[in-house]
């Protein structure tokens, strides 16, 4: 499968694909009795197609795309050997929502002040929309709990829609979910 893979891989590039985006690759390698997500393999997956394109292409782009917390986002860097961009979920849409929302851009800019620079010969990819919707995950530990809730109930009062992940336990917690207000002060 993998050799199929990569030839389909260099099948676009030689078409002219100059960016190849790894849709949610955090989850591309299942194995019983884990989460089947930010697995080693999966890294090691990345890092092939790096080198893939490094000895084909050089001029071709890797791009993963993880809707995760930070550190868990840009760990598709590895140390310079598996990424050459990462998507940056965190400032688009919800710190950018959060800061034009609420009038004050103190999270935002303190998470670009104290945000790590990528290794070299790598960079974020900044974006400010998406067809995800506004993802909450990449908020944890940059703002609280409360504001976060804060933020989705303000939302769902001018008519955005969220939904929930449910946990095995039952429980649910915020997930990645578009808002689409329809006006906002």
């Amino acid at each position: 499968m993998l050799i199929e893979f990569i030839s389909i891989f260099l099948f676009y590039v030689s078409k002219g694909a100059r960016f190849i985006r790894l849709d949610a690759i955090a989850y591309l390698w299942k194995q019983l009795g884990t989460r089947c997500i930010h697995l080693r393999q999966t890294h090691q997956v990345v890092k092939l197609l790096r080198d893939v394109i490094e000895v084909a292409t050089p001029h071709c782009v890797l791009i993963t795309e993880t809707n995760v917390p930070n550190g868990e986002n840009i760990s598709y860097f590895g140390n310079s050997d598996e990424a050459h961009m990462v998507y940056q979920f965190s400032l688009p849409p919800p710190l950018l929502l959060h800061a034009l929302y609420r009038g004050d851009a103190t999270h935002l800019t303190s998470w670009a002040m104290d945000y790590p620079r990528p290794p070299r010969g790598c960079t974020y990819l900044n974006f400010t929309a998406s067809h995800d919707g506004i993802g909450l995950r990449p908020l944890e530990g940059i703002l609280a709990e409360s504001e976060t809730a804060g933020l989705v109930e303000s939302m769902r009062e001018y008519g955005g829609y969220v939904t929930m992940k449910s946990n095995p336990d039952g429980g649910g917690r915020l997930r990645t979910r578009s808002t689409s207000p329809t006006s906002m002060p």
